[in-house]
């Protein structure tokens, strides 16, 4: 629903005595009685009349409390309350955004495919799609695991044919089920219990954090070992999802054969995957590793003789060295704005296309400032541009990733390896440039070449001349050009 639809609904709830504080527990009431009131096969067949359903709705005060209003106007209660979806009118649940609502939607596609028993656990965390979950698998026996002892009971009350539980009680669960999607941001520990209640030869997704599969922690690993060792991993997809890196994992109870390595992305709603190469699984168990780039550089021939060369160590990432800097909501001032395309030159900052504004609408930005190194993605590559700012406040655009040295190392010196043939190298093997984007988390565990002090000097000054000369070429080969066309059209 829109906000506009929203409002509306509430102001019509009001106007039918229902207060903006109880329309979710009118939401629930109604819910509840539909699913109750046609078990009974004569109303199923027939309906039920106003008179019967005020009268049946009247036997549910103690749970859901008293409503005052007459028949009729109760009935136009149920009938909006049954229309709308509950989520939006329930306390702190946020509305879902494009990448959930693609997550579902490919959730949802592999139930149906795999059976008609599912278990979502993990459902705190998607709470706001469960009516779209339980409306498009109408015919399957769901059951919902929370950790939420009172979102247990509200949904209980909005799908009264679901079988709601918390997450511990699995443990006691006897079920077993054709599919299970396992959402999580803090713990592996409920994956082997939830394998367990697959069928033979069943599969499961989970999501989690990449973080979290790289957790070194003592029970983590011996969770990944033990996943590796019963040949039950199918696929292990780096997934870009809500500006983050997560994981998006298929696991087979029996075994799996080959571990597909590849990348996920929510792309026009849809979860696209892509597959780039397998291992076997007695390989990937020997590995006993779970980082994703150990197998995505390893996958190209190039990068395994460059690490193996000793080139660069997987031990000196670019986050040893540089941070990220967050992006903010910049108020109000007067700023220097960069957009993306004035980093899109192998020339540094076309300063010629730096806008300088006054804003008074909150944007999304990054405050920059003399030797950050500014990075986007765009026609299958990254470009990268160097700060040199004395200006004034100046703001990267939201579709700009900036990182800044804690020290030691230079942007001119981070420029120039990721623009050289290794860095770049790196950057494809990422699939930087791509559809997928600039996965700032990835960028970030590339390993570069170390250097002392003088050799980053000599880079660094390299880098500042060349820059230098080539923008001043770039802007006067664009001022060029415009003066041509100006001259064409008979302008003096």
């Amino acid at each position: 629903m829109t906000d506009e639809e929203i409002q509306k609904a509430k102001e019509s709830f009001l106007r039918m005595g229902v207060a903006e504080k109880s329309i979710f527990s009118e939401i629930m009431r109604a819910r509840y009685l539909d699913y109750n009131l046609f078990l009974n096969p004569t109303n199923a067949e027939y309906g039920v009349t106003i008179e019967s359903l005020y009268e049946n709705m009247k036997l549910t005060s103690d749970k859901f409390g008293d409503y005052t209003g007459n028949e009729e106007t109760y009935a136009n209660v149920y009938t909006l309350a049954m229309r709308i979806n509950p989520m939006d009118f329930a306390t702190g649940v946020i509305k879902a955004g494009d990448d959930l609502r693609g997550l579902i939607e490919f959730v949802i596609s592999e139930a149906k495919q795999s059976g008609k028993t599912i278990l979502f656990a993990g459902a705190d965390h998607y709470i706001y799609m469960l009516p779209k979950i339980f409306y498009d698998l109408n015919d399957c026996r769901i059951a919902v695991a929370v950790k939420s002892e009172v979102w247990k009971k509200n949904l209980s009350n909005l799908f009264p044919r679901g079988r709601i539980m918390l997450e511990k009680e699995i443990f006691h669960d006897e079920e077993l089920y054709d599919y299970i999607f396992f959402f999580e941001k803090d713990s592996l520990k409920m994956v082997p219990l939830l394998k367990g209640h697959l069928f033979e030869n069943a599969k499961m997704n989970v999501v989690l954090p990449y973080t979290q599969i790289t957790d070194t922690a003592v029970r983590e690993q011996e969770i990944k070992r033990m996943i590796a060792k019963e040949k039950s991993l199918a696929g292990y997809y780096d997934f870009s999802f809500e500006n983050d890196e997560f994981v998006l994992l298929e696991i087979i109870k029996g075994n799996s054969g080959p571990v597909t390595f590849g990348e996920a992305v929510i792309k026009d709603g849809i979860l696209q995957k892509t597959k780039l190469f397998s291992i076997g699984a007695d390989q990937f168990f020997e590995a006993d590793d779970w980082n994703y780039d150990v197998y995505a550089y390893n996958s190209s021939t190039a990068l395994q003789a460059i690490l193996s060369a000793h080139v660069v160590d997987m031990g000196t990432p670019i986050e040893k060295e540089f941070f990220l800097v967050e992006k903010e909501k910049i108020f109000s001032g007067r700023i220097l704005k960069v957009s993306k395309a004035a980093i899109l030159e192998d020339t540094g900052l076309c300063a010629d296309l730096i806008e300088e504004m006054s804003i008074s609408k909150p944007i999304i930005g990054t405050k920059v400032r003399s030797g950050d190194l500014l990075l986007a993605a765009s026609r299958n590559r990254v470009y990268t541009a160097v700060v040199y700012n004395k200006q004034g406040t100046m703001v990267a655009d939201a579709a700009i990733t900036v990182i800044r040295s804690k020290g030691k190392y230079t942007g001119e010196y981070m420029k120039m390896y990721l623009d050289g043939p290794v860095g770049t190298l790196f950057l494809e093997t990422i699939h930087a440039g791509d559809a997928l984007g600039l996965k700032s988390s990835r960028l970030m565990r590339i390993p570069f070449p170390d250097a002392p002090e003088e050799g980053i000097s000599t880079v660094t000054e390299l880098c500042r001349t060349s820059v230098k000369e080539l923008s001043a070429a770039a802007a006067n080969w664009r001022e060029s050009k415009k003066r041509a066309v100006q001259l064409m059209m008979g302008k003096s």
